[in-house]
């Protein structure tokens, strides 16, 4: 395996793919509880209209965002402060599987496939910006939940969470992508890899 010295040393390569599926399964136990909460939310609706987390989220003004807090009713709000509470872990765990997922991959096509690794190391970055606007998105939506809403909080609180949306569809993109190279390179070997006739 080459080294990639902007990653880890090759020595520490064993160590960190445990690392991974340790976050991964982190982030899969936490993700399960909020499916769970998220349900409980959407059927804890006072009015004919179910919302999960999501749409609040994507509220974007206060109107909407006080519609569906009036929706949930004062047991929703509780199921929504504790959705967003585990959301901190989520946060904490997905943000650490996706920047280790990355590294690793970076790692294992630094010597094939040079641009994908690099791209990898770019990403594995921008997951904690990921990271960083959720959390951000998560403070605003609590102090909404909790006061009430306001235009520039609702529209902030959706801008950081487009932004985190389209971070974390651009890593997984490139997990899928890193994947897929490295079957390829093991099926029909490296590119630009010389063929005997």
């Amino acid at each position: 395996m080459p080294n990639h010295p902007d990653i880890f040393p090759e020595a520490e390569f064993g160590r960190q793919k445990k690392h991974l599926l340790i976050f991964i399964g982190i982030a899969l136990i936490i993700l399960v509880i909020m499916t769970i909460l998220d349900h409980l939310l959407a059927n804890s609706s006072i009015s004919g209209q179910k919302y999960g987390i999501v749409p609040y989220e994507l509220a974007w003004d206060k109107k909407t965002a006080e519609s569906i807090i009036t929706s949930w009713g004062e047991q929703g709000k509780g199921y929504a402060l504790l959705n967003l509470g585990f959301d901190f872990l989520f946060i904490a765990s997905y943000a650490a599987a996706l920047w280790q997922f990355c590294r690793v991959l970076s790692y294992c096509l630094h010597h094939t496939q040079p641009l994908l690794s690099k791209a990898g190391t770019i990403l594995s970055k921008l997951v904690l910006v990921a990271a960083g606007l959720d959390v951000f998105e998560n403070i605003l939506l609590i102090v909404m939940l909790q006061s009430s809403p306001s235009d520039i909080m609702a529209l902030s609180a959706s801008l950081a969470a487009s932004g985190k949306f389209i971070l974390i569809i651009l890593s997984l993109v490139y997990v899928f992508t890193g994947n897929v190279a490295m079957i390829l390179n093991t099926v029909c070997g490296p590119p630009n890899q010389k063929i005997d006739t």
